[in-house]
């Protein structure tokens, strides 16, 4: 199990070593203090207001609604999210192949794996469903920060996280459901891209206990200590 300190010589270790890393001169700016934790919630930032979504969303959290036997669409709430940890070994960290992982449920002789789970990029032209799902993780996916990027922030293969204002048919009422688009074309009219902020969680101490055969690499992730908090009027 990876340490925090692991994963931050890592990032540094990217940042130098990758042709494709950014560079510290690309981040000139003033941008919100990122820190460190062994997990994180999602935190929808979206830059431009729209008329779409009343009231608005910007701050709700990633969460889940069920749709399903082991199976939960994507959604925003605007309380409490779901909490997440970032799974992979410092080889998926540096190709990266890691997921974005639920704490593992624990059930009569074991436990259960939990994960973000979508269509393979490069599988479909149109926009695609985002769940918070029995079994593992869809891998690609994690969260970005330190000298990777200015911003705390999940990523998956696809360019866009997007939400919508429609109405899931499993319960026939409105949900603010979240998925994500190869391109800004592919965006219906009833979406907008939004951005994920990781904010800093914590997760219970005995939460790995008994889940060995589940092959989890657990690695602490770049995060804000509160995203409500952030003054962005303070930042580029």
């Amino acid at each position: 199990m990876f340490t925090k300190t692991i994963y931050s010589t890592l990032m540094a270790g990217l940042a130098t070593a990758s042709p494709f890393s950014p560079s510290r001169r690309q981040f000139q700016g003033n941008y919100p203090p990122q820190t460190t934790a062994d997990a994180f919630t999602l935190v929808a930032n979206i830059s431009t207001p729209s008329e779409i979504f009343n009231p608005d969303i910007n701050g709700w959290f990633l969460s889940g609604v069920h749709v399903g036997a082991g199976q939960n669409a994507a959604i925003l709430q605007p309380a409490i999210g779901s909490v997440f940890f970032v799974n992979g070994t410092g080889r998926d960290v540096s190709a990266q192949a890691t997921s974005i992982a639920l704490p593992p449920i624990k059930v009569q002789g074991g436990a259960v794996p939990g994960g973000l789970q979508f269509t393979p990029y490069g599988n479909s032209d149109t926009v695609v469903n985002l769940g918070l799902n029995i079994g593992p993780g869809s891998t690609g996916a994690g969260v970005v920060g330190g000298l990777r990027s200015p911003w705390a922030q999940a990523f998956t293969p696809y360019p866009h996280f997007i939400v919508c204002n429609e109405t899931e048919p499993a319960y026939g009422r409105p949900q603010h459901a979240v998925k994500l688009a190869p391109s800004v074309e592919s965006i219906p009219d009833n979406c907008v891209a939004v951005r994920f902020l990781a904010q800093c969680a914590s997760l219970p101490e005995d939460v790995f206990d008994g889940t060995e055969e589940l092959n989890i690499h657990h690695i602490g992730a770049p995060c804000y200590e509160d995203v409500g908090a952030i003054d962005w009027s303070q930042y580029d």
